[in-house]
């Protein structure tokens, strides 16, 4: 479970480790989850100023091991691609589209060492990148939502999340707004787990999990993990971060009837959740760690 927390608060992507994060996806777009979860596993005392060839050398250890424990029939990567491919990939995996004829003809001109490296800087100073990976981030947010009301957040939360990329946010402040969010969801866009999840202690840990984890955790809410290595236990220690969040009315209609707020607990309640904390739950059926409520203010 400590490893679950650090990948929470851990991690560090700057500029060079982009370049070497975007070189290593335009090769295989489909890492891109194994990728992330390496960076956030970074040490971010360590991430001043990366080496980019040691970031480099380190995310291909990396890959090997998640590569060769699903298939040990094969022990080399594939060739690196040609230029053109190269180009088509890294431009539809930032900017979400097709390169330009122009731009196809000036890269496979270009005859310097570094111009992977110079196409992948040009690309993340656009906007472009931003816009497309803002979309990416609300669709997956949205995708298990609970309540369709959600879907009104959608600017907003793509919004936001254009704002901190192309403003170059760190990894850990855009994850650390999404986690902590609060207020109206229609002014901030980074409550859109709570509110998809309308609040709901257990659906939000899942959710935090499977967005910022990479795992599927829900499954251990009522029993141990059948396909997994997630114990129960675990499920509800990492959902014992969330109950204090919770969404009230607000005055106005639609989404805007509620605000997410983050309470802090009476002597009582914190009381009562130690009690449930130090239970053995091994045996009982799917507890929450909603408050009773008789407790709720």
């Amino acid at each position: 479970m400590q490893a679950l927390q650090n990948i929470c608060v851990r991690h560090v992507i700057n500029r060079i480790s982009w370049t070497v994060f975007c070189s290593t996806l335009a090769l295989a777009p489909s890492i891109f989850f194994i990728l992330c979860g390496f960076f956030l596993s970074l040490s971010s005392a360590a991430a001043a100023d990366p080496d980019p060839f040691l970031t480099a050398k380190q995310l291909d250890q990396s890959l090997n091991r998640e590569r060769t424990q699903i298939d040990t029939s094969q022990d080399e990567y594939s060739d690196l691609c040609d230029d053109e491919t190269f180009l088509r990939r890294i431009t539809l995996d930032l900017a979400g589209r097709q390169p330009t004829t122009e731009e196809i003809s000036t890269f496979s001109q270009e005859d310097s060492k570094t111009k992977r490296a110079l196409v992948i800087d040009r690309l993340l100073e656009s906007p472009e990148w931003a816009e497309t990976w803002a979309r990416y981030f609300r669709d997956v947010i949205l995708y298990r939502r609970t309540d369709e009301r959600t879907l009104f957040m959608s600017g907003p939360l793509e919004k936001f999340f254009f704002v901190h990329l192309d403003g170059a946010a760190r990894w850990d402040a855009i994850a650390r707004a999404v986690i902590t969010a609060s207020g109206n969801p229609l002014e901030h866009g980074e409550t859109a787990i709570v509110m998809g999840q309308m609040g709901e202690t257990a659906d939000i840990a899942a959710e935090i999990s499977r967005i910022f984890l990479g795992i599927q955790i829900q499954c251990a809410q009522c029993h141990d993990h059948r396909t997994d290595r997630w114990k129960r236990s675990q499920f509800h220690e990492m959902a014992a971060f969330f109950p204090r969040i919770e969404i009230r009315p607000s005055p106005g209609n639609g989404i805007n009837r509620f605000v997410v707020v983050s309470r802090i607990l009476t002597p009582v309640e914190a009381e009562r959740l130690w009690i449930i904390r130090d239970v053995d739950i091994s045996n009982t059926k799917c507890p929450t760690f909603r408050i009773r409520p008789s407790l709720e203010r």
